[in-house]
């Protein structure tokens, strides 16, 4: 992914989520392999957030380009899923 058009990652997760514990370190691995800027957000602490971007289910990772949404995904996945979902346009 072209991190020249400013892409970041968003990632809602909740302490009570099992499968956000699961995801949370293969989603830190990619973004780190990817060199994104990332923000952990929590559904509890961060609710109003949350809200604002629409969150039904948990873990939600959605990328930004640009300040926009471009992709979103609910639940957990590989590591090799992560990283297509990361890098093949949409």
């Amino acid at each position: 992914m072209n991190n020249t058009l400013k892409t970041s990652v968003r990632y809602i997760t909740a302490g009570y989520c099992s499968a956000c514990k699961v995801y949370a370190p293969v989603i830190e691995k990619a973004v780190t392999e990817l060199g994104l800027p990332w923000t952990k957000l929590d559904a509890e602490d961060d609710c109003r957030e949350v809200a604002h971007l629409n969150v039904s289910a948990l873990p939600t990772t959605i990328v930004m380009i640009a300040g926009r949404e471009h992709r979103r995904w609910e639940g957990a996945y590989s590591l090799k899923k992560t990283l297509e979902l990361l890098t093949t346009p949409q």
